[in-house]
């Protein structure tokens, strides 16, 4: 579709463009790492261990080497010195992760040899024939104690295995509790989820021992961090190193953090002075990748005579896997969760004790919503559960604590910074939009519940979110260049990987409207860091429209001043007379146009007339964007039906009523909110990674692990609030996660609805499976839970 042209600049930005990547994508034409193919090229498989927890006594892998095509097998020596780990936070035990195990298995799914092959079958083939001699250990399970005969700790630098703790305490909390006229406490455990991306893991990696340069084609969301850590374990210098990526099919997180697979693919390239490619099939996705959520959150709620929320106190367990992982990823779900659990209620009083801790299973990175998913739902289950104890309307209950509008600015006690918002619109209107549909009510032998979940995300976090959103410095800035060629076309390049969530579209939006040219004149180039600006941490957090979007912006406006510049001189008038939009030059006051920006282009690079020795017209800009933090909010609300024979939960309806500032594309956040909601009914309903006793994982197909499909879902209703936001270019706050951070504790809270008070009290895990909801149903009424009275 072409441009739409509107009065002045605002044609653009805002405007129902079609994606531009969804031609190549819908027809086949899409280029991912699997097909990258180079001459000469090897493939890689991994022997991964089969015990949770073991020493390795002995490997063997002579009868592997002897199997023709075979070109080598390595084991952990073959990457002496190479370890990953993380120091992004003070309290964060090191965990040092090689790219194969080295003495000692930690999970079921680490790496413990590496095939490399002429074929892949070849090299699966030769795994078989590989002997390794375990002494097993007793496994390590989120409750297990230490006192439990045999007991090893993961690492034994860490006794306990606790890698993270963190204790914090604004205003007067057990004030607040010692003065409350009602405690309520409830407690959720939210079960670990994989991301599980339609295009699992992958690379291949390509060295050239004549220049010493190391080629990785790689599925990541942060290439230049993953180029950074390749250097830095790998011993070559940042320029040595080249990530080139092609599309990408989903990662919602799972691919931030650089993965050992990649560092023992690098290295066996280098090794073997030959391209090597390694591609992840859905077992190992579903049982090696990094895991998420998997944490226990306590809360406590003080509420006074009235109602009004007087403080809370949180507990947060959580469970990193074998690894703190080399970012850190440990910290993304329970840490934030506690940061993020004051929401936009109004407390003043609040204090948090996390513990994270190592187990024998995988590790856990970062999953869309990371946090805040578990926080959000966890906390508006306690708010139900004290609306229904205290005697006071749910609604009415989450009104009177909410922040209003009127009241912003506003800064809540954990230090986030609300500058603006439409907390009590989006609330109001999605109740309006409820009593507005069609309700019938439940069919015969099914009960209907209704949830809601008023919330905020963190968006487009740079440097000031980070440090607000997690409590210590986390630089995190983009740039983006943008190049006019001598035809009047322009091309935008940035590091900030596309990952399906039609990102190329938006960009050339704002660079369209920025330059003053058609969509169809602007070109998107993200794939490769030798010719792409810095993307300090890449697609990630909802960041990248507002961040990568705003030096995208600020480039293309650059380059329009030039522009303007040229055109001035061919026009006789001064450059602040001259406007360009959609592809012309117009001097102000005058409808007719006078030049087409390609023909100014032209002249600017070739007509001597427009040259001046003092002011260097390149047509080109490169410019960074480190906005202040900026916050979305939304509202959800759930209709679930529950069928009292089986305890099957049906989504009736969604209705999500949501401000992100200004909406680049209104299709692209519609299509963001709605798929996000479609990974909550997952996560709320379905989806959870079970580990047996001994910690194998019992979730290795798709058969096991279930995520939801076209028939669970249902057409969500939207509303949009476009709140004037004065911080960021053109008013952009992100959205990517909305959608599954107030969807999940919707249902939730839906079907505690449905099954009443006080069986609800026992929702105390998520997902809410069919046998769960099942025994809730049939459980006698009992005490109305953990409740007292001052």
């Amino acid at each position: 579709m072409g441009s739409v042209k509107r009065e002045g600049r605002q044609g653009m930005v805002g405007s129902r463009q079609m994606r531009a990547e969804d031609p190549r994508l819908l027809t086949g034409r899409g280029r991912f790492v699997a097909d990258v193919k180079l001459p000469g090229m090897l493939e890689a498989a991994f022997l991964r261990s089969s015990v949770a927890h073991a020493r390795i006594r002995a490997l063997d892998c002579d009868f592997a080497l002897g199997i023709d095509g075979v070109e080598t097998v390595l084991v952990a020596s073959d990457f002496a010195g190479i370890e990953l780990f993380s120091q992004r936070h003070p309290n964060l035990l090191h965990t040092p992760q090689t790219p194969l195990a080295e003495g000692k298995v930690r999970f079921v799914g680490e790496a413990v040899a590496m095939v490399v092959a002429t074929e892949r079958y070849v090299a699966e083939d030769a795994l078989e024939e590989i002997a390794v001699d375990y002494e097993e250990l007793p496994a390590i399970g989120p409750a297990t104690p230490t006192t439990v005969s045999g007991f090893e700790p993961v690492f034994d630098t860490i006794p306990d295995n606790v890698v993270f703790r963190d204790t914090q305490t604004y205003g007067n909390p057990n004030r607040a509790f010692a003065d409350a006229a009602h405690v309520v406490r409830h407690s959720l455990d939210f079960a670990r989820l994989t991301a599980c991306p339609m295009e699992p893991r992958g690379c291949v990696a390509d060295y050239d021992p004549a220049t010493g340069m190391l080629t990785l084609h790689a599925a990541t969301q942060a290439p230049h961090r993953l180029r950074r850590d390749l250097a830095a374990v790998l011993g070559l210098a940042e320029h040595q190193v080249k990530v080139m990526m092609v599309d990408i099919g989903g990662a919602f997180g799972q691919k931030i953090p650089t993965h050992m697979e990649e560092v023992a693919v690098a290295r066996a390239a280098m090794l073997l002075g030959r391209p090597v490619r390694w591609i992840e099939d859905r077992q190992e996705n579903l049982t090696c990748a990094p895991h998420s959520r998997g944490q226990l959150i306590d809360l406590e709620l003080a509420l006074d005579e009235d109602g009004r929320f007087t403080g809370m106190r949180a507990t947060l367990r959580g469970d990193a896997g074998a690894y703190s992982f080399n970012s850190g990823s440990c910290l993304t779900e329970s840490y934030r969760s506690a940061r993020a659990l004051p929401g936009l209620y109004d407390f003043t009083n609040f204090s948090y004790d996390v513990e994270i801790k190592l187990t024998n299973r995988s590790p856990v990175a970062p999953y869309r919503g990371v946090g805040f998913v578990a926080a959000q739902a966890a906390r508006e289950l306690l708010i139900d559960k004290a609306a229904t104890q205290v005697g006071i309307d749910r609604f009415e209950l989450r009104r009177l604590n909410m922040v209003p509008t009127s009241r912003l600015p506003y800064r809540t006690c954990t230090g986030w910074q609300f500058n603006e918002g439409t907390f009590t619109e989006a609330f109001e209107t999605s109740l309006k939009m409820l009593a507005g549909g069609a309700d019938d009510g439940p069919a015969p032998g099914y009960r209907r519940g209704v949830g809601i979940s008023p919330f905020v995300e963190p968006s487009g976090i740079g440097s000031q979110g980070g440090v607000e959103v997690h409590g210590f410095n986390s630089p995190s800035h983009d740039a983006a260049r943008v190049a006019l060629d001598t035809h009047g076309k322009a091309t935008v390049s940035f590091g900030t990987p596309s990952i399906g969530q039609g990102l190329e579209t938006a960009i050339s939006q704002l660079v369209a409207e920025g330059l003053g040219v058609g969509i169809d004149d602007v070109t998107v180039i993200w794939g490769d860091t030798s010719n792409s600006p810095m993307s300090l941490t890449g697609t990630r957090a909802s960041r990248a429209a507002t961040i990568t979007g705003g030096a995208a912006w600020r480039a293309a406006e650059e380059v329009r001043a030039q522009v303007a510049e040229v055109a001035a001189i061919l026009l006789g008038v001064s450059a602040d007379k001259i406007e360009v939009e959609d592809g012309q030059v117009f001097v102000s006051g005058d409808p007719v146009p006078r030049l087409s920006v390609a023909e100014v282009a032209w002249s600017g690079f070739f007509d001597e007339q427009t040259r001046d020795p003092g002011r260097e017209r390149t047509f080109e800009a490169t410019r960074m964007f480190d906005p202040p933090a900026s916050y979305s909010n939304a509202c959800v609300i759930a209709v679930v039906d529950v069928e009292e024979r089986t305890g099957a939960v049906t989504v009736q309806r969604i209705i999500g009523v949501e401000d992100c500032g200004t909406m680049i594309n209104p299709m692209i956040v519609d299509g963001q909110f709605i798929g996000g909601a479609a990974q909550a009914i997952g996560g709320a309903l379905y989806e959870q990674v079970h580990y047996g006793e001994t910690q194998q994982p019992a979730t290795a197909t798709l058969m096991d692990y279930l995520v939801p499909t076209a028939t669970d879902t249902v057409r969500v209703e939207l509303q949009h609030f476009e709140s004037e936001v004065k911080h960021t270019v053109r008013g952009i706050k992100g959205m990517g996660e909305s959608g599954v951070i107030g969807t999940v504790a919707a249902l939730a809270c839906a079907v505690a609805d449905a099954v009443t008070w006080p069986a609800a009290d026992r929702i105390e895990r998520l997902p809410l499976l069919p046998e769960v909801v099942w025994q809730l149903l049939r459980e006698p009424e009992s005490e109305m839970g953990k409740v007292e009275s001052g």
